[in-house]
């Protein structure tokens, strides 16, 4: 949706949540975890979108709160259309907990890899996987044949 078709109301909800949103990037590179978090947690509840949620993600996985993070990037994963990079993310936590989550794992890498091929980080995750567990290619195969996510 472009600005020109929301409502004053809404476009201005928008205008507020991009600039808590910049905010709350100057503090991540300054590793203010606590203030971006507020931000960004009062920018989506401003205007959701799929960047906020996913730089919550990355807050949360800053400070090591991995499950808090794989909520925030499932979220990121659910809203918007070709969201590749939370799901790259969420893909490497996952299977970062383990030969239970692969099948997840593997099911959103190669999601972002059909969202957007020549993304670099997840061509070269995967190859990493691969090199690296004899499984993956059982699973990359079987999930290559089944446009189904895991259960």
């Amino acid at each position: 949706m472009t600005n020109d078709a929301l409502s004053p109301i809404e476009s201005d909800r928008l205008a507020q949540s991009e600039r808590l949103r910049q905010e709350a990037r100057s503090d991540m590179r300054l590793g203010e975890w606590e203030s971006a978090l507020a931000k960004l947690s009062h920018s989506a509840s401003l205007y959701p979108q799929s960047i906020t949620y996913e730089l919550i993600g990355e807050c949360h996985l800053a400070r090591l709160e991995n499950d808090q993070a794989i909520i925030y990037f499932s979220a990121a994963c659910g809203l918007g259309n070709k969201q590749y990079k939370p799901r790259v993310q969420l893909a490497r936590l996952l299977y970062s907990l383990g030969e239970l989550h692969e099948h997840q794992a593997v099911f959103h890498l190669l999601m972002a890899q059909r969202m957007n091929p020549s993304y670099k980080a997840a061509k070269e995750l995967l190859q990493s996987w691969l090199a690296s567990n004899a499984r993956i290619s059982v699973v990359v195969a079987a999930q290559q044949e089944s446009s189904e996510p895991p259960e």
